[in-house]
């Protein structure tokens, strides 16, 4: 059963990306947005097993201190994550004549090409971070028995931290996102 929690707050949001005015209406989908990140990114890499055990300790306030360091990983990932959806979707608002732009007389929009931009800025943090998550969670797999599908499709239990066999075969692991 996947249990609906988010693991990073609006004010540790806005403390990891530090370039998110609060005094914006982008704070309006902020939650929800990061309810998308830890779905689209986040669920894959523990899957349901962890994702629940997480939100369970969450919801009960009884974090074991294997999972608060897991969530020091978790949380950055998240922010960068949830900064990258919302960069694609803050820009314009669905209304009931279809997708407009909010303008009025003291702001300009960014072009298109600020947005790609910033938003390749936010992908480059977050691969980063998933980089580093990758490699705690292969370097400590005793510590998080429920993550039980960190390893290779060849069959072997052990992978680097980019997700490719220390093997050398052309296999990956089944919870290892694929980035384009």
């Amino acid at each position: 059963m996947y249990i609906r929690v988010h693991f990073l707050e609006e004010a540790e949001f806005f403390d990891t990306v530090a370039v998110v005015s609060e005094n914006t209406d982008a704070t309006v989908g902020i939650i929800q947005t990061i309810i998308v990140a830890q779905d689209n990114y986040i669920y894959p890499i523990l899957c349901e097993d962890m994702y629940n055990e997480l939100a369970d300790q969450i919801i009960n306030n009884t974090l074991t201190a294997d999972n608060i360091e897991l969530l020091s990983y978790i949380k950055p990932l998240t922010a960068w994550w949830a900064y990258y959806e919302l960069l694609g979707v803050n820009n314009s608002k669905t209304r009931e004549m279809g997708e407009v732009k909010g303008l009025n007389d003291s702001v300009t929009p960014a072009s298109l090409s600020d947005s790609t931009y910033k938003r390749q800025q936010c992908y480059r943090n977050a691969f980063t971070i998933y980089y580093r998550l990758m490699k705690y969670l292969c370097n400590n797999r005793d510590r998080y028995p429920l993550i039980k599908v960190l390893q290779c499709s060849c069959g072997c239990s052990c992978t680097t931290a980019c997700g490719k066999c220390a093997y050398g075969c052309s296999g990956g692991l089944s919870n290892y996102i694929i980035f384009i």
